[in-house]
Parts: C-alpha cells; sequence; structure tokens
C-alpha cells in the first residue's frame, strides 16, 4: 500500500479583516486594521491561531503589505515585472490550481479510501474463503473417514461371508458323507434284507414243496397207491395198481405184525 501524503492547505485565504476570537488557518490573508488596534498592514498565517493578533506574534503571521500597500505592490516590491491584471489572473489561477491541485488530492485520498476498503474487502472475502476452504477440507476428511470405515466394514461383512460359507460348506460336506453314508447303510441292509426275503421266499417254496410231497405221499399212502416193495420193508417203496390195494395192505400189516400165514410170494408190486 502506497503512503498517503496530507499536501494540506496549497493556496492562499483571503479572511478579510482580522477578528479576535475567530481561528485562521495557515497561508490566510487578512487586513490588521487600525480601528481593531492593529497596525493596518496586511498579513497571512505561516500558523494556525486563534485571538493571536498579527503584529503581536511574528511566529504565526508574516506581514505581507504595508498600510496602503497592496499583495500586487508587495510582489512588485519583490521582484515581480507583470501589470496588476496579470498578476491578479495569475494569483486566480495559481488559486484556482491549488485549489484544483487540493481536490484532486482529495480525489486520490478519496480513491486511496476506496481502495482500502476494497483491498480489506477482499482481504475478508479471502479469509471467509479459507474458513470455507478450510471447512470443506474438514467436511472430505470426515466423509473419507465414514468411506473407509464403510470399507472396513464391508470387509469384515465379506469375511464373515466367506468363513460363514466355508464353514457351511464343510458342514455341508460332512453331511453329504454322512448321508452318503447311511444310504450305502440303507442301500445294503436293503439288499440283505432282499437276499434274506429271497432265502424266505426259497425255504417257504422249498416248505410249500415239502408240504405238497407229504400231502402227496400221504394221500398215496391213504389210497393204498404207495406201498413198500417188499414185505416189511419200509425203506423201499414203490406205485401200485389201486384196484389190488386191500389185499396188500391187508398182507402188509399182518406181515409187519408177525403173521407167518401170509404168502411171502406175493410182492408188493404193481
Amino acid at each position: 500500500m502506497k503512503a498517503v501524503i496530507d499536501l494540506g492547505k496549497v493556496g492562499l485565504t483571503f479572511g478579510g479583516v482580522w477578528q479576535t476570537g475567530k481561528n485562521y488557518e495557515k497561508l490566510t490573508f487578512v487586513l490588521n486594521k487600525l480601528s481593531n488596534g492593529g497596525d493596518g498592514c496586511g498579513y497571512i498565517a505561516i500558523e494556525d491561531s486563534n485571538s493571536v493578533r498579527p503584529d503581536t506574534d511574528l511566529t504565526r503571521w508574516q506581514k505581507a503589505s504595508e498600510v496602503g500597500e497592496s499583495i500586487y505592490d508587495l510582489c512588485v516590491a519583490r521582484g515581480y515585472q507583470g501589470t496588476e491584471d496579470q498578476f491578479v489572473a495569475e494569483y486566480n489561477a495559481a488559486v484556482a490550481a491549488a485549489n484544483a491541485a487540493a481536490a484532486s488530492a482529495s480525489a486520490v485520498e478519496a480513491q486511496v479510501a476506496a481502495a482500502e476498503a476494497l483491498r480489506v474487502s477482499a482481504e475478508n472475502g479471502r479469509v471467509q474463503a479459507e474458513a470455507s476452504r478450510a471447512a470443506a477440507e474438514q467436511s472430505r476428511r470426515s466423509a473419507e473417514d465414514a468411506r473407509v470405515a464403510a470399507e472396513n466394514a464391508r470387509v469384515a461383512a465379506d469375511n464373515l461371508r466367506q468363513q460363514t460359507f466355508e464353514r457351511q460348506s464343510a458342514e455341508m460336506t460332512t453331511a453329504i458323507g454322512l448321508a452318503e453314508t447311511a444310504t450305502s447303510a440303507a442301500n445294503a441292509a436293503t439288499e440283505a434284507a432282499n437276499a434274506a426275503a429271497a432265502s424266505a421266499n426259497s425255504a417257504a417254496a422249498a416248505a410249500n414243496a415239502a408240504a405238497e410231497t407229504a400231502s402227496s405221499i400221504e394221500t398215496r399212502l391213504v389210497n393204498g397207491s404207495l406201498v413198500p416193495a417188499k414185505a416189511g420193508n419200509l425203506e423201499s417203496w414203490e406205485e401200485r395198481d389201486a384196484l389190488n390195494v386191500s389185499d396188500d395192505w391187508t398182507d402188509l400189516i399182518r406181515t409187519t405184525a408177525g403173521d407167518q400165514s401170509v404168502d411171502s410170494s406175493k410182492g408188493a408190486r404193481l
């Protein structure tokens, strides 16, 4: 930032007749009238003052003209060579230039103040932007922390899912093995039962066959169609015609009882 230089007052101001109790700025021209106790000369203030009569304090006032002399006369006495009209024109131009310089200085000062206000506003904006950036960064970090936590939770859940899957797979494999073993045992039992049933069926068929054979034998024994091959010998049997059964059975019974009157020449043949 550039330094501001206060030029202060840069042109003469006509203050009229000096009066006590009135403030006079530096570079103010006054007439120190005799009627006010003055010496009748003209003075220019070289310092600001109040109630200090010009002819009594030359540290604040400088004599500019004698009694009856104008500023033009004073300037001519000090080397000015132009006419009074030229002097007045130049004087007025100098006053206008001084006023313009003062106005320009005021404008510059206003511009400097406006620029400073803009700088302060920009600085405030920068501070606010930095605060917003810091807040956004904090939000980003919070979001990143939340993302990391979510990712950790996802990994943990995935690990748990994998462990559960592996445990269930192992349990399923064991269960399948047990089921297969049980199925094999059941199949073996079924086959054994089928074999036992087949054996039982075979035994039943054999028993039925034996029963039928026994029944047939019994029937043939009853009707006399099956007789011993020889009288008194029950180890050998033979079939014979049912017409001769009665006599043969009578002889068989007698022979078996030890009756010797039986004709041994009769055979048990058909």
